[in-house]
């Protein structure tokens, strides 16, 4: 049985709400699998462009802004870690 993967984003907790396959979301969105994956699992972030294939893909449901505010605040995370860490 395979194991249940931790929602890592808004985009994993569409697809698991919505029941859409990751195999079938990655190829109406163009983008390889392994790709989707490593979004979804919250190693890398989508270009841009990706973004906004997403957001048409989910109908709005994730806008390309999240991914901003996603990486803005993992920065500020990394920052405020760096000041505790000088002190």
């Amino acid at each position: 049985m395979p194991t249940k993967r931790k929602i890592q984003n808004l985009l994993g907790e569409y697809l698991q709400t919505e029941h859409v396959m990751v195999s079938y979301f990655a190829e109406k969105i163009d983008m390889p699998y392994n790709s989707l994956r490593r979004i979804l699992d919250g190693e890398v972030y989508p270009t841009f462009a990706q973004s906004i294939k997403i957001e048409k893909a989910t109908h709005g449901m994730v806008r390309k802004e999240y991914w901003f505010n996603v990486v803005l605040k993992k920065k500020n995370k990394e920052v405020e870690k760096e000041k505790k860490e000088e002190e």
